[in-house]
C-alpha cells in the first residue's frame, strides 16, 4: 500500500509529460526512438500491440489504429468497458447456446422421428422383400412344374419312339428270322435236288454198268452160242431176267429210299424252321415282355422320384416359409433396436441439453463473478486514484517506479487475456495466463524485496 502514492504520482507525471510525435492513421515505421524499447508485442490476429509503461500503440496493415494511454482512469475506464463487452458477449453466447440447445432438441426430435420413419421404412422393406420372394419362389415353382411337364411331355415322347423302334427292330428281326429260314429251306431244296442229281447220275451209272453187263453177256452168249447155243440162250435169258429184274428192284428202292429221304429232309426242314419262328416269336414275346417291364419299372421310378420331388418342394416350401417368419422376426427385432435406438439417442440428447444448459448457467455464472471482481478493481482502482489525487504526490523512486511499471504490465495482460476470452482464442489465452503468472511472481518478489533508499530532496 505505500507504494500506491508513487505509482499514482507516476501515472499522472506519464500523462502529463508524454506527449507522441504521431497520431492515428500515421504510417508506422517501428518504435519510435523517444520511447524506447517497448516493453512487450503481442500479434493478435491482423493486428500487433506494442506496450510501454505509459502508452499502447496497436497497429494494423502498416497504420496505427489506436493510441492509448495507460494511466489509472483510462485503464479502469477501459476495463469498465471491456467488461461490459464481455458481458454483453456472455449473454449473446448464452442465448446462442440456448439457440443451439433448442435446435439440438429440435434435431434430436428430428433424428428420432427420422429413426422411426427408418424402421417404418426397413419393416416395410423387409415386407416387400419377403413377398417379392415369395413371388419369385411362387414363378421358381411354377418354372420347375413347368419344365417338370416338358420334362414329362419329353420322356413320353422319347417313350413312344423307343417303343415304335423297338417294335420296328422285332419286326426287322422277324422278317430277318423268316428270311433266314426261307434260305434255309431254298438250301434244303438245292441239297435234296443235288440229292436227287446224284441218285439220277447213280441210277444212270447203274444202268449204265447194267447195259455194258448186257452187252458183255450178250457176247459171252454169242462166245458160248456156238457150244451150248439152246442152254445157253436158256440159262442166260433167265440170268438176264434175273439180273433185270435185281437192278429194277434195286433201282426201286433206291427211289423209295432217296423218296424216303427227301421227305424226312423236308420233314425235318419244316420242323426246323417252325422251332426258329416259335423260338423267334418267344424271344419277341420274351423282349417285349422286359420292354414293358422295363417302362413299368421307368414310370415307377419317375412317379418316385416325382414324388421325391413334390416332398422335397413341399420341405423347400416349409424352408421358405420358415425363413420368411425368420426374416419378419429379424425386422422386428430390427425396429425394435432402432427404437431403442431412438430412444437412447433421445436419451444421450437430453443428457446432452442438460450438460450444455448446465455448462452454460456455469459459465454465465462464472461471467458474472468475473465482471463482479473486475467491477471490484476497479471501484478499488479508482478509490485508489481519488486517493491519489487528494493525497500528498510523494516523489517515487526507482523501486516504485518499476513496480508502477510491472502493475501497468499485469493490466495490459489482464485486458489482453479478457479480449482473448472474449475473442475464443485458445491458444492466446493460455500464453496470456503463463505470461500472467510470471509477471505476477515477478511482482511479487520485487514488492517483497527492500526497496532501496530514496535520495535526500536537493535545498
Amino acid at each position: 500500500m505505500r507504494s500506491l502514492p508513487f505509482r499514482c504520482l507516476a501515472l499522472m507525471l506519464a500523462s502529463a509529460a508524454f506527449s507522441p510525435a504521431f497520431e492515428v492513421g500515421d504510417p508506422w515505421q517501428g518504435p519510435p526512438a523517444e520511447l524506447g524499447k517497448p516493453l512487450g508485442r503481442f500479434e493478435v490476429g491482423p493486428r500487433i500491440r506494442y506496450r510501454w509503461p505509459e502508452l499502447e500503440i496497436t497497429v494494423k496493415d502498416g497504420k496505427i489504429e489506436q493510441i492509448r494511454r495507460l494511466d489509472a482512469a483510462s485503464v479502469a475506464a477501459d476495463t469498465a468497458q471491456r467488461n461490459k463487452a464481455s458481458n454483453e458477449e456472455i449473454a449473446r453466447l448464452a442465448a446462442q447456446r440456448k439457440e443451439q440447445a433448442r435446435l439440438e432438441l429440435e434435431k434430436a426430435e428430428n433424428q428420432k422421428k427420422a429413426a422411426l420413419a427408418a424402421a417404418e421404412q426397413a419393416r416395410l422393406a423387409a415386407a416387400e422383400k419377403a413377398a417379392a420372394e415369395e413371388r419369385q419362389l411362387q414363378a421358381r415353382r411354377e418354372a420347375e412344374a413347368r419344365e417338370r411337364a416338358a420334362t414329362e411331355a419329353r420322356l413320353a415322347a422319347e417313350r413312344a419312339e423307343q417303343l415304335r423302334l423297338d417294335q420296328e427292330r422285332a419286326e426287322n428281326e422277324k422278317k430277318a428270322a423268316l428270311a433266314a429260314a426261307e434260305k434255309a429251306r431254298l438250301a434244303e431244296q438245292a441239297r435234296a435236288a443235288a440229292a436227287e442229281q446224284a441218285r439220277l447220275a447213280a441210277a444212270e451209272k447203274a444202268a449204265a454198268e447194267a447195259r455194258q453187263l448186257q452187252a458183255r453177256r450178250e457176247a459171252e452168249a454169242r462166245e458160248r452160242a456156238a457150244t451150248s447155243e439152246a442152254r445157253l440162250a436158256a440159262e442166260r435169258a433167265e440170268r438176264e431176267r434175273t439180273a433185270l429184274a435185281a437192278s429194277e428192284k434195286a433201282a426201286a428202292e433206291a427211289a423209295e429210299q432217296e423218296a424216303r429221304l427227301t421227305r424226312e429232309a423236308a420233314a425235318r426242314n419244316e420242323a426246323r424252321e417252325r422251332a426258329r419262328a416259335q423260338e423267334a416269336a418267344r424271344l419277341a414275346a420274351e423282349k417285349a415282355a422286359a420292354e414293358r417291364a422295363a417302362w413299368e419299372e421307368a414310370r415307377r421310378a419317375k412317379l418316385a422320384a416325382a414324388e421325391r420331388e413334390a416332398e422335397a418342394a413341399r420341405a423347400a416350401a416349409a424352408a421358405e416359409q420358415a425363413r420368411l417368419t425368420s426374416a419378419e422376426k429379424t425386422a422386428a427385432r430390427a425396429e425394435a433396436e432402432a427404437r431403442r435406438d431412438a430412444e437412447r439417442l433421445a436419451k444421450d440428447q437430453a443428457k446432452r441439453e442438460a450438460q450444455a444448459r448446465e455448462a452454460a448457467a456455469e459459465q454465465a455464472r462464472r461471467a458474472q463473478r468475473e465482471a463482479a471482481r473486475a467491477e471490484q478493481e476497479a471501484r478499488a482502482d479508482a478509490a485508489r486514484a481519488a486517493a491519489a489525487e487528494t493525497a500528498p504526490a510523494p516523489t517515487p523512486d526507482a523501486h516504485s517506479r518499476e513496480i508502477i511499471r510491472r502493475e501497468k504490465e499485469l493490466l495490459g495482460i489482464y485486458a489482453d487475456l479478457s479480449r482473448a476470452q472474449v475473442d475464443n482464442d485458445a491458444a492466446q489465452v493460455r500464453f496470456l495466463q503463463l505470461q500472467l503468472r510470471e509477471k505476477t511472481k515477478e511482482l511479487r518478489e520485487l514488492k517483497d524485496s527492500p526497496a532501496a533508499p530514496a535520495p535526500a530532496p536537493a535545498p
